[in-house]
């Protein structure tokens, strides 16, 4: 954790849970991919050996584009580093910040997002 005068930073960090969702998903992904490379599929099924392949590496790159790295706050805003850009939010749009456990979002239904592979995170609806 860095604190600058008035701004806070600090990098996310994965539990052993996530760490092992994530290792086991891309050693699937991967063993999935060589199995496709390597299986010689008919003519006519091609597309769907490079659609699989597209699909994999996808998944990879956006699921890690979107991976949380620091978080930063001031006095004007937050702000999530990510590959893919900066998530900036108000101070003025926040409501209230606090930490959250798993267990408070177990009941709660994920919109979009990430249930472990490269962190918990996405848009979330608690009823």
């Amino acid at each position: 954790m860095r604190t600058e005068g008035n701004v806070f930073s600090v990098p996310f960090h994965w539990s052993g849970g996530m760490l092992a969702v994530t290792i086991v998903t891309l050693v699937v992904l991967a063993g999935a991919s060589v199995m496709l490379i390597s299986r010689n599929f008919p003519v006519s099924m091609l597309w769907l050996k490079y659609l699989l392949l597209v699909v994999f590496a996808a998944t990879v790159i956006i699921g890690a584009g979107f991976m949380p790295i620091r978080l930063k706050a001031d006095d004007e805003k937050v702000s999530v580093s990510r590959l893919f850009g900066l998530l900036e939010i108000s101070r003025d749009e926040i409501i209230e910040a606090k930490q959250l456990l798993k267990s408070d979002i177990d009941n709660s239904i994920r919109t979009f997002g990430s249930g472990g592979l490269f962190g918990f995170l996405g848009r979330f609806n608690k009823r």
